[in-house]
């Protein structure tokens, strides 16, 4: 059996394999010598997202997180590098997503009521803007869930952020300043660990 390989060591997309099974929601790829377990990937020309769940030798076995319809043999598998992740931050309050973090709401917006298949959209809505206010400064001593910012958009309610897990009595090393309106910070938080 293959050794496990962190799949937070990569940077951006890595390689590339070709479809040799389809079975459902399952896809084979080879050679996927360089995959780690969980990382997520591209399948097929419509880039459809999927996860690796089990490697043996140069084989890796795929969870299509999409409708695999049309799907051939032959087509390329691209590794992200990344692992699935959520991403965290202000205006993630009242958002409806579906099971890899994507905003049905915004979705539906730009392409109707059905989800297309290999659509990408942030979770987070880049164009608003909110204010922030710091309600930590560097020196302070947090932990895991301490609440260290603060954002508000008129005329939504105040929402804040907080450190992931992390040992108790660290640090703040710093504090941004406040600003009126800015665009939010984002946190990617792994689903597994």
């Amino acid at each position: 059996m293959q050794a496990e390989r962190s799949v937070q060591s990569a940077d951006g997309p890595r390689g590339s394999a070709r479809l040799v099974r389809i079975t459902g929601a399952l896809a084979q790829a080879r050679p996927m010598r360089e995959a780690a377990l969980y990382e997520l990937a591209h399948v097929g020309t419509r880039r459809l997202l999927g996860e690796v769940i089990r490697l043996e030798g140069d084989i890796g076995t795929l969870q299509v997180y999409e409708d695999t319809t049309g799907l051939t043999v032959g087509e390329e598998v691209v590794l992200t590098g990344r692992a699935l992740t959520a991403e965290l931050g202000p205006g993630l309050l009242g958002s409806v997503l579906d099971g890899v973090g994507r905003p049905l709401t915004r979705m539906a917006e730009e392409a109707g009521d059905f989800v297309q298949t290999g659509m990408a959209t942030p979770t987070l809505d880049r164009a608003r803007r909110w204010g922030f206010t710091a309600t930590a400064e560097a020196g302070d001593r947090v932990e895991g869930a301490t609440c260290w910012e603060s954002w508000r958009s008129v005329p939504d309610s105040s929402t804040g952020s907080s450190f992931p897990p992390r040992p108790p009595g660290s640090s703040l090393r710093s504090a941004r300043e406040s600003s009126r309106w800015t665009r939010p910070s984002a946190d990617w938080w792994t689903v597994r660990s």
